[in-house]
């Protein structure tokens, strides 16, 4: 085989390993969002895709009155660059656990349905299942998607 032959299969080996890496290199790493509920975990993982991690800090079947969280679910709160909460007073897990985390984090970032607790209690009449409103599902979804962008990351907008 002549030399030139040699160096170009030589060249095409490194550059056929070396290009996945700067593929995976200019990726950029997902972001944690912590959610207080399922359905908010799916609303974040549809308009963030790939670019997010949403933890769901109460499981399905655990009480928002008496959920304590797990020290998994505790380093996720603390490495959240978002938070999405439903905002209703009777959510104690919130009050208890996310928003004292909050205090200390100033660059969180942070949606609540409807615009907090007292929005919350008033859309759903103090009911705290404010989440079945398509209303107001809605817009948490677009809450949801200017703060993902506000955080670097690639929205699609018509998936709200």
């Amino acid at each position: 085989m002549s030399r030139r032959a040699l160096s170009l299969r030589a060249i095409t080996l490194l550059a056929a390993w070396l290009l996945p890496c700067a593929a995976t290199a200019a990726t950029a790493p997902a972001i944690d969002v912590c959610v207080s509920i399922p359905p908010l975990a799916y609303v974040v993982d549809r308009i963030g895709g790939e670019q997010v991690r949403a933890h769901v800090m109460i499981p399905p079947g655990a009480s928002p009155e008496n959920h304590a969280p797990t020290p998994r679910q505790l380093e996720s709160l603390e490495r959240a660059r978002l938070f999405v909460l439903v905002g209703h007073p009777d959510f104690v897990f919130e009050q208890s656990y996310v928003r004292p985390r909050l205090a200390d984090r100033p660059d969180a970032l942070v949606v609540e349905m409807a615009g907090g607790p007292q929005r919350a209690g008033e859309e759903a009449d103090g009911d705290p299942h404010i989440w079945v409103s398509p209303r107001v599902m809605q817009k948490t979804a677009r809450d949801i998607a200017d703060a993902l962008a506000r955080r670097g990351i690639d929205v699609d907008r018509h998936k709200i």
